[in-house]
């Protein structure tokens, strides 16, 4: 294989006006024109390489007062699909983006709010397989994510952890205040109707607060193989003591389900679902039968209800 003999050395750097800008991007509404900050945009990066290592050292970009990015990286045998590697990393900041709100209808802008966040991480290509390992925090919340997929193959793995994140702050008329959460994923292929496909999920709640109340150690654990997916989701929770089984049988001509659920406590009072008094155990069968068109079966039955 030749070395390359020649190199790209290239620079860019520009600052675009709020008019330009919109110039240049076309039809936007009119709030948005009018809340967008009036400040530049500026940007700038730098290029150097050849075929055989092409760099990235420095993309960057600032809307002062808005956000701001910070992007570096290489990538090495740039036309060859087999030997292809490459990473690319990636920080960035926001500020004040609820300019960017304006961009909904407005009566749904209220219910949205777009805080100051950190953004540091990376993704890689190596041995045809795409990785990312990104970190996200807004106040004391962090929500990690580590993944990887394999296109030839369709296998990937999906980590994701949230520690003490608060949703509100997003979604400000909402309920949810409070979220401590983990879920990992792994598997191969993306078509669950296809006997080759296969997955595991777990997931854990290590904390949730939502209105008045708050719910803890729940438990997720699921598979699907050969058509089955298996699925048990199990509470610790004082309040909500109990464990649900699904089993389905995926088939693109028919779906075949039942669910049974063992609730050993549930205190309606305490969950704050009832003003009076109610705690009850009972046991839960669900069977569902559809085949995806004009066909569908349900049955539900409830028994040994308990006060």
């Amino acid at each position: 294989e030749e070395t390359p003999q020649g190199n790209l050395f290239s620079t860019l750097s520009a600052s675009i006006g709020k008019e330009d800008l919109f110039s240049f991007i076309g039809s936007l509404p009119e709030d948005f024109k009018q809340t967008y900050p009036n400040r530049p945009l500026n940007i700038s990066t730098q290029i150097e390489g050849n075929i055989s290592i092409l760099s990235l050292k420095e993309l960057k970009g600032e809307l002062s007062q808005a956000f701001n990015f910070h992007l570096s990286g290489e990538m090495k045998a740039v036309t060859d699909s087999t030997r292809r590697s490459g990473e690319l990393q990636i920080n960035a900041q926001t500020e004040k983006l609820n300019f960017l709100l304006s961009l909904l209808p407005p009566n749904e802008r209220s219910r949205y709010n777009i805080p100051f966040m950190n953004l540091n991480g990376k993704a890689r290509l190596q041995n045809r397989t795409y990785h990312a390992d990104f970190s996200l925090t807004e106040e004391q919340g962090e929500v990690k994510l580590n993944a990887y997929y394999q296109p030839k193959e369709e296998r990937y793995q999906v980590n994701v952890s949230i520690d003490s994140l608060c949703p509100t702050n997003f979604l400000p008329q909402d309920s949810l205040y409070f979220l401590t959460a983990c879920v990992q994923m792994k598997g191969k292929g993306l078509d669950p109707f296809l006997s080759s496909t296969s997955a595991n999920i777990k997931g854990d709640i290590s904390n949730i607060r939502y209105g008045n109340y708050s719910v803890s150690n729940i438990q997720l654990d699921g598979s699907l193989n050969n058509h089955l997916l298996q699925t048990t989701l199990t509470s610790q929770y004082p309040l909500a003591k109990m464990n649900l089984l699904l089993d389905a049988t995926l088939y693109k001509e028919k779906i075949n389900a039942i669910l049974k659920a063992n609730v050993e406590n549930f205190d309606f009072y305490g969950m704050h679902l009832m003003n009076d008094p109610l705690r009850t155990s009972f046991q839960l069968l669900a069977k569902a039968e559809t085949d995806r068109s004009k066909n569908h079966f349900l049955n539900v039955s409830l028994d040994q209800w308990k006060d």
